[in-house]
């Protein structure tokens, strides 16, 4: 592991010494303090090879400092990335080589490939237009929601679950065949939890457009989106900082700013693949659910956890499907026979349609361990069936920076999945409607009977657990 700053008493007296003003400075007036764009003149990426498994499980995000940013993992496993500023470089390559861990250059000047996602400066969208073109901004994103809602008032709902430090608005979309009034099964899509992964609001808000078009997947079924989940985040990527992956939030060091909104729920919160040091990318937040915008997914998710069979969340990248657990490799979902096998199938859709192989697995094994993450509270809350992460395009060529050539494409592979997922959830539930023929999705031909879920007696983190699920009007959890 590199060394982090020797004189760690330093920040400590530092941060006491402001600390009341970091609790009193507005947010959103911290932007002033910013001279430019953060540019990333002359940084260099290194691709790492980790030798082994132990390696692996090193938490790559705890390598950051200001002068060095994880980029993520691509596609090949136990290989990592970050970027190093030019005045640390030589230093973390002498760390690097120190530790026996092998790398490569990448490239030697980040601001050339990160200039094309943010130089260009365009003329906003016509009022509820919406484009996979380029990147859409956060208030053409919005208006598209509104103008969505206002002019299809049967397919399309919107609410606002919550507004952010800086005042944005967090915004929950439902889409359904609402001239048909019945209890629904709900599938549950978030995205935009990360501010840097831009494909994943994208896709979000691609799903929105493809499902008011698609009544055999609205007939029965009623989606609930979060597009954009961390929008003060998502701005400030857009604005000054393309690799910003936190939200606004201040934090009691005064120099960090942000918490990982995706180790911020309250489910194993501030363990395994979680900081308790705000300057870290992983920052899980002074508490669980400390967050407005993580709150705004906790109740929009309890809301209708009665219904839920299934949730997505969107992230990139990799070309990853994963389920549950990410915060443990030592024990496997209950479900994760099921769980595997759907994920398989929209592996196998998007290859089939898209020509892009995704891997499978349990998210921990995967990837990486990450504890609080929305995904792993969402199946301890709901014990919904189907919960899954799906790490976007691409593989690692691009990362996190996605040119907008390949934005059509890595919407596409979301669509085709859900696709697949809300298909799974009809023949469960028998409610499956006539299939378009052109569709990808590999699924069975013959629609399942749903297996009815009674109260039995589980072992659920060392406790026995009694759930009766389905019920008409709560959910009764007795922990013994």
């Amino acid at each position: 592991m590199l060394h982090e700053n020797k004189c760690k008493w330093c920040s400590i007296v530092v941060a006491a010494a402001l600390g009341i003003i970091a609790t009193q400075l507005p947010i959103a007036d911290s932007n002033k303090l910013l001279p430019q764009m953060m540019d990333y003149k002359e940084w260099t990426v290194l691709e790492i090879t980790l030798e082994n498994t132990e390696q692996k499980n090193l938490d790559i995000l705890q390598l950051e400092n200001q002068d060095i940013r994880p980029m993520g993992s691509p596609s090949t496993p136990y290989v990592s990335r970050i970027a190093v500023s030019p005045k640390k470089l030589k230093e973390v390559k002498k760390e690097l080589n120190d530790h026996r861990l092998s790398f490569k250059i990448l490239t030697t000047d980040l601001s050339r490939e990160l200039l094309p996602t943010v130089a260009a400066s365009r003329e906003e969208l016509a009022h509820g237009s919406s484009t996979y073109d380029r990147y859409m901004t956060f208030k053409e994103m919005e208006n598209h929601i509104d103008a969505l809602s206002t002019h299809l008032p049967n397919k399309v709902k919107h609410k606002v679950k919550g507004k952010t430090l800086e005042g944005h608005d967090i915004h929950l979309v439902t889409v359904s065949d609402y001239t048909i009034d019945e209890d629904k099964s709900v599938i549950f899509v978030e995205g935009g939890i990360h501010a840097r992964e831009w494909i994943s609001p994208a896709a979000a808000m691609n799903l929105i457009d493809h499902l008011v078009e698609s009544p055999a997947l609205t007939k029965h079924i009623e989606w609930h989106i979060m597009p954009v989940v961390n929008p003060d985040g998502y701005v400030y990527s857009k604005s000054w900082d393309r690799l910003w992956r936190k939200n606004r939030s201040g934090t009691w060091f005064f120099f960090c700013t942000g918490v990982d909104l995706n180790r911020n729920f309250g489910f194993h919160w501030a363990g395994d693949g979680a900081s308790t040091n705000p300057c870290k990318q992983n920052y899980a937040g002074e508490s669980q659910f400390s967050e407005k915008e993580s709150k705004a997914v906790r109740d929009a998710v309890l809301e209708v956890k009665d219904r839920i069979e299934a949730y997505v969340t969107f992230h990139s990248y990799g070309q990853y499907i994963m389920y549950p657990w990410g915060h443990t490799v030592k024990t496997q979902h209950e479900n994760h026979e099921s769980l595997d096998k759907v994920g398989q199938a929209m592996a196998k859709a998007i290859l089939t349609a898209e020509g892009k192989r995704y891997k499978v697995g349990p998210a921990g094994k995967v990837l990486y361990v990450a504890s609080g993450a929305s995904d792993d509270w969402v199946a301890n809350v709901t014990g919904a069936p189907y919960i899954y992460t799906i790490e976007l395009r691409d593989d690692g060529s691009y990362g996190f920076i996605l040119p907008e050539t390949k934005i059509q494409a890595g919407v596409n592979d979301a669509w085709v999945a859900m696709q697949v997922i809300a298909k799974e959830v009809m023949d469960q539930s028998n409610l499956r409607t006539t299939i378009p023929e052109d569709d990808p999705a590999d699924l069975p031909a013959e629609p399942k009977k749903r297996r009815r879920r009674g109260c039995k007696g589980k072992i659920h983190n060392g406790k026995k657990r009694k759930r009766c699920r389905r019920t008409k009007n709560k959910d009764y959890v007795i922990n013994h």
